[in-house]
């Protein structure tokens, strides 16, 4: 018998297991198998670039944020230079 990883909830209603029977052999089966990992490979690899675009995001008003305060603090830091 062959079985594919199902690590989690992820892949859920999707077929996991294949094995020889009376009507086909797994031989057989390759192909579905083969379309089966494929299809995973991109549902995985388009959760994976979702994440990625979602911390970006999050990340993004941090980076603002952290070069705001450093064009203020420059600014700050050079007031104070100038009239000690």
């Amino acid at each position: 018998m062959l079985s594919l990883a199902d690590d989690s909830y992820l892949h859920q209603g999707r077929r996991r297991r294949w094995a020889d029977r009376q009507r086909w052999r797994l031989d057989d089966k390759l192909a579905e198998i083969l379309a089966e990992v494929m299809a995973r490979a991109e549902i995985d690899e388009r959760r994976q670039l979702d994440r990625e675009r979602v911390e970006q995001e999050e990340q993004r008003p941090w980076d603002l944020a952290i070069a705001d305060a450093r064009q203020r603090w420059a600014e700050d830091r050079k007031i104070h230079t100038a009239s000690e």
